[in-house]
C-alpha cells in the first residue's frame, strides 16, 4: 500500500537524481505528449531521450536510438522506432508499458532487434494512415 510517506520519499528521490531521467522541460521536447497520436514527429522530438518500462515490477531503462523509415504507402506513413537497453533486459514480443519523464505514458508493441556486448534493441514498428487517405482505393 502506497503510504504518504511512502509517497513523498519516492518523489523527493525521483527530483535528487537528475542524471537518471532528461533535464530537459517538455517544451524543449517539442511540448509532445505520448498520450495523444504516435506519429514520427512525437519520436523524433524524443530522440536520445531515456524512457522507462516496468516490468516484473521493476523499472528498466530504454534510450530511443533511432527512427527508421519504412516504405511508407500512398495513405500510410511507416516507420519503426529502435530503443536501446541493457544487456540483461529480456522482453519477448509484446505491448509494453513505456514512460517518458515529460512525454508521459503509452503501450507500444516491442520485438527484440538484436544484441551487441552491451546492449540489447528492441523495435516497435509503426503503419500509420494518413489523414484523408481513401482506405478503399
Amino acid at each position: 500500500m502506497l503510504t504518504r510517506r511512502r509517497f513523498a520519499y519516492t518523489l523527493t528521490s525521483l527530483i535528487a537524481l537528475p542524471g537518471r531521467w532528461s533535464a530537459r522541460p517538455a517544451a524543449a521536447a517539442g511540448g509532445v505528449s505520448l498520450e495523444g497520436p504516435l506519429t514520427r514527429e512525437v519520436f523524433l522530438a524524443l530522440l536520445k531521450e531515456r524512457f522507462s518500462l516496468l516490468l516484473d515490477n521493476r523499472a528498466s531503462e530504454l534510450i530511443l536510438l533511432r527512427i527508421d523509415d519504412d516504405n511508407d504507402g500512398p495513405g500510410s506513413e511507416q516507420f519503426t522506432v529502435v530503443f536501446q537497453a541493457p544487456r540483461a533486459l529480456l522482453l519477448l514480443d509484446g505491448t509494453y508499458r513505456i514512460s517518458h519523464v515529460t512525454a508521459g505514458t503509452t503501450h507500444v508493441f516491442l520485438q527484440p532487434a538484436g544484441h551487441d556486448d552491451r546492449s540489447d534493441y528492441f523495435k516497435a514498428p509503426f503503419n500509420l494512415l494518413r489523414k484523408g487517405a481513401d482506405i478503399h482505393a
